[in-house]
């Protein structure tokens, strides 16, 4: 009885002590000031009925929790030694200017998606990102925790040990409520920190790693006959089909392509609709075909993929990419298997030269030989777009300074990315067609993965949304072969995938999953369907904090 008596007196210290009263007041101040300055939609969370169909106490009970947990690493600190202060005030540092930084970008906390982009990403990404998206607002809250650890008593003196359980119990329950809630509510910063960085050794056993290591379906047909065509399919990277010239843009942007369309060398569906607006929804689809979104199945996992058909016909299968070192995120474990020639940033300079070596290396191969199925995935025109191309071709003046985007600097932001367009476009469309007598036997189809905001109306973020010009890409096929098509057709994305199997002549008989329209024999009665983009997670996951941007939805384009 004694013992217990003890431990209550010790407990009743600890409440009353002045480092548990500041520690409650300084989460309290945080929690304001994520929620009123940032945007964060903690009280938006519980009010909403129509997001999770949870109950009200469910959702209050959830968010309370990550809150305590946010408290408890606070509380801690502040009863630590100075060594221990010093680790708990750098990783608090580390996850607000991270967190911060997406919230300036996205309007919400890192979620799942985020890091399986950035697990692909280059040094020069990351660069790109931390220029362009530092959130001066990270100071005040890193100085406020500063504050709290410099002027809060260290005589309790917590050691490493101590912290270090203390946040293995923090990591313990936010993985078991990872695991067992129906949708995760937002976060503090340092919970949502947290959150995010134990995603990947948390889910080892959930359903999209055990998707991402599944093999894809077999084709059983096997062409008796080698191809005697190319195939060139070119994913480009944040070109908005509004400001290509041969779409009508006002500013001469795409004039080597002008000259193929007056040569009659091309098909152009002028604006088509993006898959999604950001790559990785949009590049699983061209690469699968798969057009039920959310893809709560992971047919984007599981579905032949494009270089599967290609083999199957008997095309030698090329890779080239012009973004990452590593297998792209959008492949599947055994994609490999499919893939004779797997060229990446690892083999070629990597700055905004790239896509123009990759352009003469293609080139060299379509003059070589028939029987190819090439896919290009370029750098493009990804922000920041003044550092996409040399200060000598700045065509339209001023350029965006600030390596953000600022709604307020649009004339420079629009100006930047036009000069970008034009210098990629240009250069590397002339470097692979300046000899193009293989346009005779090959077949080019192009798109980009999605559109930009270009600040429109007012974004501080460049695609990932749900407006009409982050899923507006250009879509047009090059050859001089006559092929049976309607330009007129409102084409998607969700139509590249058949036109590669008809281009490829793989029986329709033998095609064995849904796909959409080709865009080979579309009629004029099909021409004006309804266009619908996705907005989102690709597998309709929900993880990360509570914001309308992080929805998985689909809306509709032609509106």
């Amino acid at each position: 009885m004694l013992y217990f008596v003890v431990q209550l007196r010790r407990l009743d210290q600890i409440i009353r002590c002045r480092e548990t009263i500041i520690a409650f007041a300084f989460i309290v101040s945080l929690g304001v000031f994520e929620h009123n300055i940032l945007n964060i939609g903690f009280i938006r969370y519980i009010t909403d009925l129509s997001f999770s169909g949870l109950p009200i106490w469910a959702r209050v009970i959830m968010l309370t929790g990550y809150f305590v947990l946010a408290y408890l690493y606070v509380w801690v600190s502040c009863l630590s030694s100075w060594g221990v202060r010093y680790v708990s005030f750098t990783i608090f540092t580390i996850a607000v200017f991270i967190e911060y930084g997406y919230a300036m970008a996205y309007g919400r906390f890192i979620e799942i998606a985020d890091i399986k982009i950035a697990m692909g990403a280059t040094l020069e990404n990351y660069h790109d990102a931390i220029l362009s998206y530092f959130n001066w607002l990270s100071l005040i809250s890193v100085a406020a925790y500063a504050l709290l650890l410099l002027t809060t008593s260290n005589a309790k003196r917590v050691g490493f040990r101590s912290f270090s359980i203390v946040v293995s119990v923090i990591l313990v329950v936010i993985m078991v409520g990872l695991r067992h809630s129906l949708v995760d509510p937002p976060a503090l910063s340092i919970t949502s920190f947290f959150r995010a960085a134990i995603i990947f050794p948390s889910t080892i056993d959930w359903p999209w790693i055990l998707k991402f290591a599944a093999h894809r379906d077999t084709l059983s047909f096997r062409a008796s006959v080698p191809p005697r065509n190319n195939i060139l399919l070119i994913i480009d990277e944040s070109y908005r089909s509004d400001h290509l010239s041969i779409n009508g843009y006002q500013r001469d942007t795409t004039p080597f392509l002008a000259e193929l369309v007056s040569k009659g060398d091309i098909y152009n569906w002028g604006t088509a609709s993006a898959a999604g607006t950001y790559s990785d929804v949009s590049n699983p689809i061209l690469l699968t075909g798969v057009s039920d979104l959310p893809d709560t199945t992971y047919r984007t996992r599981l579905n032949p993929s494009i270089f599967q058909y290609a083999k199957a016909m008997g095309y030698t299968t090329f890779y080239y990419s012009g973004q990452t070192s590593k297998m792209p995120y959008e492949f599947s474990n055994d994609d490999m298997a499919y893939i004779d020639n797997f060229i990446t940033t690892q083999d070629m300079a990597l700055n905004f030269e790239i896509d123009f070596e990759i352009a003469m290396r293609v080139r060299q191969l379509l003059n070589s030989a028939v029987g190819q199925f090439i896919v290009i995935q370029k750098r493009g025109i990804h922000f920041d777009y003044d550092r996409q191309y040399p200060s000598k071709a700045d065509r339209w003046q001023p350029v965006l300074k600030s390596g953000r985007v600022d709604p307020a600097h649009r004339t420079e932001l629009v100006n930047s990315y036009d000069n970008a367009l034009h210098y990629n476009c240009e250069t590397f469309f002339r470097m692979l067609l300046d000899q193009r007598d293989f346009l005779d036997t090959t077949t080019i189809v192009y798109t980009s993965d999605h559109g930009e905001t270009l600040a429109d109306s007012g974004e501080n973020y460049f695609h990932g949304g749900r407006s009409k010009s982050e899923a507006s890409v250009p879509l047009f096929i090059i050859t001089r072969k006559k092929l049976p098509v309607n330009t007129n057709y409102r084409a998607s994305h969700f139509n590249v995938f058949p036109t590669l199997l008809d281009l490829m002549n793989f029986p329709i008989s033998e095609r064995k999953y849904k796909y959409d329209q080709s865009l080979l024999g579309t009629t004029a009665a099909e021409a004006e369907r309804q266009r619908y983009c996705f907005s989102g997670a690709l597998h309709g996951s929900t993880f990360g904090t509570y914001s309308e941007w992080g929805k998985a939805a689909v809306f509709p384009f032609d509106q």
